[in-house]
């Protein structure tokens, strides 16, 4: 078992954005501006949205769904069903935050925007994704066997990523 990669900011009880950017001139990327996203005209708005977020808020935005869901004038739901769309077609990663103690409840979300997307499961950026998520699920693991042994309620199944996953089938072609 790996062990498990610490977040750079664990206890942050706000969900945070990450943005790969080449320089402060441009701050859309090419793709996005040209609709060759591969994502629906929502997805493209959504991407611009969290963009807007980050430059707004210096890189640690509140870029809750809920607030998405203000900025784009649309539902929770309609929100959830962009950031799939971005997250399966290789544009963003989302990795979910938990507390490390009591019971591992969802504290907030890590959001990467990419400025490339991602177009390989070699691709690093996905590999490192893979890899946080697997050590959590180790650790999660871990700490529910802790929990039984000791004789306390066990910890709600394992904490995985989003339902959407990065898709070959619908990524951006290369």
């Amino acid at each position: 078992m790996t062990e498990f990669v610490e977040d750079p900011d664990p206890d942050a009880t706000e969900d945070t954005l990450e943005v790969e950017e080449p320089g402060n001139w441009d701050k859309i990327p090419t793709a996005v501006w040209h609709g060759k996203t591969g994502c629906s005209p929502g997805g493209v708005v959504a991407y611009l949205a969290l963009r807007r977020r980050a430059t707004m808020r210096r890189r640690r935005p509140d870029c809750r769904r809920s607030t998405l869901a203000e900025d784009m004038d649309i539902t929770v739901r309609a929100v959830d069903g962009r950031l799939d769309e971005l997250i399966e077609r290789g544009w963003l990663l989302i990795t979910p935050r938990f507390r490390r103690t009591g019971d591992g409840g969802q504290m907030s979300n890590r959001y990467q925007l990419l400025w490339d997307p991602i177009t390989s499961v070699d691709d690093q950026r996905l590999q490192e994704h893979l890899a946080r998520v697997a050590d959590f699920n180790d650790w999660m693991e871990e700490q529910q066997k802790k929990n039984v042994a000791a004789g306390k309620n066990a910890i709600n199944g394992r904490r995985d990523v989003r339902k959407a996953s990065w898709n070959p089938e619908k990524a951006v072609k290369p």
